[in-house]
């Protein structure tokens, strides 16, 4: 976790640095969110998701998932335990059924992208949900945390 918290001020700071010279200023809140929210990729929680269960997290952790409003912008590979961000990619770990990221690459983000979103939501555990009526065989995936989910489908 401290290592995430790390890269987000790392991020952070270069993305001040990465748009000298624009009239946005780099640091704004909308420039934070710009991405995120024009994509619906961190969406409200949907109602009645439950934790994949066994026969499930087999099956998922056997694919690379991707954000189903943006793939470009999120993905993870469970098999090697990856994940890529609009600007970097990096490592995870499943920690009690959730998603938590534990390294990262420090490039800055060209305009209009934006990791930090993604470096806070996974900053601690996110937990794999799926659809109550969801087979052993998901086609899509949540990553849930403090009311927020990121849809993801293979």
């Amino acid at each position: 976790m401290i290592k995430a918290i790390l890269s987000a001020i790392l991020l952070f700071i270069s993305s001040l640095f990465s748009n000298a010279g624009s009239s946005e200023l780099a640091g704004s809140s909308e420039a934070w969110g710009l991405n995120v929210a024009q994509h619906g990729i961190i969406t409200n929680t949907p109602a009645a998701l439950v934790e994949a269960n066994d026969e499930q997290m087999e099956h998922i952790t056997a694919f690379r998932w991707e954000s189903a409003a943006s793939p470009e912008d999120f993905s993870l590979n469970f098999q090697d335990q990856t994940v890529w961000l609009p600007c970097n990619g990096g490592d995870f770990t499943l920690v009690d059924g959730g998603v938590e990221l534990s390294m990262l690459t420090d490039k800055a983000c060209p305009r209009g992208k934006v990791d930090l979103p993604f470096i806070m939501f996974l900053s601690e555990p996110a937990k794999v949900k799926v659809d109550p009526d969801a087979s052993a065989t998901p086609e899509r995936i949540y990553l849930v945390r403090d009311g927020k989910a990121i849809a993801l489908s293979r």
